[in-house]
């Protein structure tokens, strides 16, 4: 069971994300990781916990339960601090960007996005330091910085074909682009990313 919870990443949840609602994806693997997260307090399986509550902020955001998602990415925020431990303070606070920004909330987001860079330097996995520049850029877009967008959200991703992210993302992430050009009143730059976006948005039936 534990493992069988613990495989809801983010990957995973970005999968998730391309299915219709009814589907019930999110409510299986929301019962899944809270059960798991009570069999690893059960057990003392402490190194799974944190995961399994960033996944359940995964569906909880993802699903619009703002409140919820911003709850259980705050406990794990404090449970990495408490524990001293970088790569899940980096996990919780991209997640955190994510949320906060959702919720309209920008100043925090980019305090939260600019402390998970900031953590994400001291640990190896890199697919978590690349959200949380993603991140972090979109926040500076709707911050009224659509410059600090355009130069960190490419930067972050090795150019813009946006190759560390998964398929079924790029598209929202091109979204972000293309506004950001047009806050610049750049036309064409943003007719560009657009283009690269049908296609992208296309390919996964979007």
């Amino acid at each position: 069971m534990i493992l069988g919870a613990a495989v809801c990443s983010t990957r995973s949840w970005f999968a998730l994300r391309c299915f219709p609602p009814s589907c019930g994806c999110f409510d299986a693997g929301m019962a899944h990781l809270e059960r798991g997260a009570a069999i690893c307090r059960a057990t003392g399986q402490g190194h799974l916990y944190v995961p399994m509550l960033l996944g359940q902020g995964m569906i909880r955001g993802t699903r619009g339960d703002l409140a919820g998602a911003a709850q259980v990415t705050a406990d794990a925020d404090e449970i990495a601090r408490l524990a001293h431990n970088a790569q899940w303070l980096t996990w919780a606070l991209t997640l955190r960007t994510w949320v906060e920004h959702l919720s309209g909330d920008i100043p925090r987001a980019l305090r939260a996005g600019e402390e998970a860079v900031e953590a994400s330097d001291r640990v190896s996995e890199h697919y978590y330091s690349v959200l949380a520049r993603c991140f972090l850029a979109a926040a500076h877009l709707d911050h009224g910085e659509p410059d600090r967008c355009v130069d960190g959200l490419p930067s972050a991703c090795d150019g813009v074909e946006l190759r560390p992210i998964e398929r079924p993302f790029r598209p929202h992430l091109y979204e972000i682009l293309v506004r950001a050009e047009l806050a610049r009143k750049r036309v064409g730059p943003a007719r560009d990313f657009a283009n690269v976006r049908h296609p992208a948005a296309q390919s996964q039936g979007v």
